[in-house]
């Protein structure tokens, strides 16, 4: 992120922007996912096309080889830089669960990142450094059947949601596998093999909201 300085009628105008060489992080440690190996962009950014202004850190590559949906739901969700948290909502009506947002430090340009689908573990107001735990996965308690896929839906943007911006300038490797069509049964991932198998966590169906495709089947498919 950065600070411009321009001259505008003899006043000084910060334009604000994330800039990919500031000291950030990932708002998950992967080293902590049990025979994790590399993210696979389950629903990457795409504002104009999709209306998807973040990044689902949803699904993942094990050392094995398989694709798993879903994240564990003792995952620890932190802080992507130094800040303070300034909002806990309920999204009861739209989305589920709960979002939280750290407005950065003056050295990131004050800033905002947001954390949606998750159980808070950190109070409005409480100030945080890069790395500190803020919040776990929300997941469906009330039915092993079917429920909402257990993720972090990860945004950074300007002051007070401006404009979004795209989590690959902390670290572009979560793109280098893609699912096509994003969050769809009928998945491809050209970057890896054909028959790769991909496994559901925590459900028999997960419903992601799709409107052809509702659920993901859990039990193990080869794709």
């Amino acid at each position: 992120m950065h600070n411009v300085e321009h001259s505008h009628g003899g006043k000084e105008i910060a334009t604000k922007e994330w800039l990919a060489q500031f000291n950030m992080r990932l708002p998950i440690d992967s080293s902590e996912i049990p025979d994790f190996k590399h993210w696979v962009n389950f629903n990457g950014f795409s504002p104009q096309q999709t209306g998807h202004n973040g990044y689902d850190f949803a699904a993942y590559l094990t050392q094995k080889g398989e694709v798993v949906l879903g994240l564990p739901v003792e995952t620890n969700i932190r802080a992507v830089a130094d800040g303070i948290v300034y909002g806990i909502y309920g999204r009861d009506g739209w989305g589920y669960a709960n979002e939280l947002w750290i407005k950065h430090e003056k050295k990131y340009g004050g800033l905002t990142s947001g954390y949606c689908h998750i159980v808070p573990t950190i109070e409005e107001g409480k100030e945080v450094r890069k790395g500190d735990i803020i919040a776990t996965p929300w997941k469906d308690s009330g039915s092993e059947d079917k429920g909402p896929l257990v993720h972090l839906h990860f945004m950074m943007q300007t002051d007070w949601q401006t404009t979004p911006i795209d989590p690959r300038f902390i670290d572009k490797s979560i793109y280098a596998y893609n699912m096509i069509p994003p969050e769809n049964p009928r998945l491809t991932i050209p970057e890896l093999p054909t028959r790769t198998p991909f496994r559901v966590e925590h459900f028999k169906k997960v419903d992601v909201g799709t409107e052809n495709d509702k659920f993901f089947q859990s039990k193990k498919r080869i794709r």
